[in-house]
């Protein structure tokens, strides 16, 4: 794993889940486009690559290609579908871990871990009950015990949570794709 952002949306109704990624992302969908890398890994600030899938339990997974917290994203998304929206950002060369929980319009949690730079963390919100007032993931070294937030301590939450991770393929591709304009002059 080197990065990973992705969105999970506890919604059984995929498609309204689509439209409303697509009026917040002012993306469309592309048909019959297969799931691409080089575009998923073209960060922009805001996403313009996203891809859909959604899972037999009641979560659809979004991944996409922006490193921005999307916060008003998870707010928006949580309130009109009275669900939760969990955010997760994992990049490992910079050893930065990211996850946020919105429930019904509101943010619960979120978690920032820059390993490399402490003073950049955030630890806000109410510790989550299978937290049991430790941040991250237990790791047992030399008779000690000790806490990391990483990537498998947001695998864990995510899990924690309900989510569960499923190998399928089928993805549905949203694209920004911009219209360009003819030049004023140009009437053909």
């Amino acid at each position: 794993m080197a990065t990973s952002t992705v969105l999970y949306i506890q919604n059984t109704n995929f498609n309204d889940v689509i439209e409303k990624i697509q009026r917040l992302s002012n993306t469309q969908i592309i048909l019959g486009q297969e799931f691409s890398d080089k575009k998923m890994f073209d960060f922009k600030d805001f996403p313009t690559y996203l891809a859909l899938n959604q899972s037999d339990n009641g979560w659809v997974t979004v991944i996409h290609n922006s490193f921005n917290f999307l916060e008003d994203w998870g707010s928006k998304i949580s309130k009109e579908f009275a669900c939760k929206v969990i955010f997760t950002m994992a990049q490992s060369v910079s050893d930065t871990y990211y996850f946020a929980l919105y429930e019904n319009g509101l943010k619960k949690r979120e978690i920032l871990s820059c390993l490399g730079n402490e003073s950049e963390n955030i630890n806000f919100g109410n510790f989550l009950e299978f937290e049991n007032g430790k941040l991250g993931k237990k790791y047992h070294f030399e008779g000690h015990d000790s806490y990391v937030f990483n990537n498998e301590a947001i695998i864990e939450y995510c899990q924690n949570l309900g989510i569960k991770f499923d190998s399928s393929n089928d993805w549905t591709i949203l694209e920004n794709v911009q219209i360009k304009e003819k030049p004023w002059w140009k009437f053909w």
